[in-house]
């Protein structure tokens, strides 16, 4: 997932006080990604899990990460898909 997704994925599913944002159905799309698009522009970034990020870099390495004798396909802190 890129930073760019992960953004999108965030404002989609931003609430306000206990409500979700709602915005019309048909712009929605396009409305996460403008706004997306311009955090991106004005430098926010997404700071990546440490342990996504140590998985990683094992996984670069050539070693396998494995949980239960599985290879672990899933960050066990945030969820995140590991390529």
């Amino acid at each position: 997932m890129t930073e760019r997704d992960k953004l999108i994925e965030i404002i989609r599913n931003a609430t306000y006080g206990e409500n979700n944002l709602i915005i019309c159905k048909t712009h929605t799309r396009s409305f996460s990604e403008d706004i997306a698009d311009y955090l991106l522009a004005n430098g926010v970034h997404i700071t990546a899990c440490a342990t996504c990020e140590y998985i990683k870099h094992l996984k670069d390495e050539g070693r396998v990460i494995e949980l239960m004798g599985k290879p672990l396909k899933y960050c066990p802190e945030c969820g995140e898909e590991l390529e």
